[in-house]
């Protein structure tokens, strides 16, 4: 029988999932790259439905504030300052 094409990867994959829990034990880490992940999940629509000439406005609103993911979505190019 034909080894499996799928062992190969099995002892790189663990590797680095190991070092990806390792990250995950702390805190400050799991905080961080949680908010990364997160933060690519809401603001990369809402990025994409910003007009090119409220871009500039719309991250002086995301960088010049905290925000949760629904405050992220509050943006208004009506009311941003330009």
């Amino acid at each position: 029988m034909p080894p499996d094409p799928t062992s190969a990867l099995v002892e790189p994959l663990t590797r680095a999932l190991m070092g990806v829990d390792a990250l995950y034990q702390s805190p400050s880490r799991a905080a961080l790259i949680g908010s990364y992940g997160w933060g690519e999940r809401v603001v990369a629509p809402l990025w994409r439905g910003v007009n090119a000439e409220h871009r500039a406005d719309f991250l002086r609103f995301l960088y010049g504030r905290m925000h949760s993911n629904e405050s992220v979505a509050m943006f208004d190019p009506e009311k941003s300052e330009a």
